[in-house]
């Protein structure tokens, strides 16, 4: 594992189902399925009482963060999980993990 720190462009779009299936159409010869490709990733994100940090996020400002709690696949009590810390600086994203 490298020493925990991501990062990387993020591009969002907003797709109808129909838009969607088309997409995967034109590109689904170009992809492979590997190991991960029916996994469960579980997160949870944490805020204050306030929201600040939703808040803060849907108001799209030049730097916005976020803390959350990541498992891949459904954890039991004794796996490892990831506390994660991502942030975003001018469509950088960037993730410290422990």
């Amino acid at each position: 594992m490298n020493d925990g720190v991501f990062r990387r462009y993020e591009e969002k779009y907003l797709l109808t189902e129909d838009e969607k299936n088309k997409l995967f159409e034109r590109i689904s010869k170009y992809l492979d399925k590997d190991e991960y490709f029916e996994s469960t990733i579980c997160s949870i994100y944490f805020d204050n009482d306030n929201n600040d940090l939703i808040i803060n996020s849907m108001e799209k400002p030049t730097y916005k963060d976020k803390v959350r709690l990541r498992s891949y696949g459904i954890p039991k009590l004794d796996d490892y999980v990831f506390l994660e810390i991502k942030n975003k600086y001018k469509g950088v994203v960037g993730k410290r993990r422990i």
